[in-house]
């Protein structure tokens, strides 16, 4: 029971586990050692653990925010990889849509992702329109052609 609370803490809070058991440890031993007091390790002592975790916020998924799992394992994670291979965002614990601010744009009839850009978290537009983005990329075929009539041009992605 004492190492099912621990890894409780441990997930929970994180590093503060050790501090926990130190104290209990400590405590447990001078029962024993001067009222001749044998702790039972099973029950937790509250009065110990409200003390070391005041004020500290708990450990939580940084994708879902959900305090259940650790970002490593959120379940949300294991979706397969979006086509074309962009990186997945996510916002409030939901993915936003690369096909919005992609240059083409979000032609889907009902889109299961947010409509949000990727830059500035605004709806109003995507990440290629967005005001704050000022890097502008062109895709790595585009520049292969620049490529042959420039040698200074990069070979995989041009700043424009």
């Amino acid at each position: 029971m004492y190492e099912a609370d621990i890894i409780k803490i441990s997930n929970a809070y994180g590093d503060i586990l050790y501090d926990y058991h130190n104290v209990y440890s400590t405590q447990a031993a001078i029962a024993l050692r001067d009222y001749k007091v044998k702790v039972n390790w099973a029950i937790r002592d509250q009065a110990t653990l409200q003390l070391l975790i005041g004020g500290r916020k708990s450990k939580s998924c940084n994708i879902c925010n959900s305090v259940s799992h650790s970002t490593e394992f959120c379940p949300q994670t294991r979706i397969a990889t979006p086509m074309y291979g962009r990186p997945r965002q996510m916002m409030d614990g939901k993915e936003l849509c690369n096909n919005f601010n992609s240059k083409r744009g979000c032609h889907r009839t009902t889109c299961q992702f947010l409509h949000t850009c990727n830059q500035c978290r605004l709806n109003s537009h995507g990440a290629t329109a967005c005001p704050h983005n000022t890097q502008k990329f062109v895709p790595s075929t585009a520049t292969r052609n620049i490529n042959a009539t420039s040698k200074s041009a990069p070979d995989k992605i041009k700043q424009i």
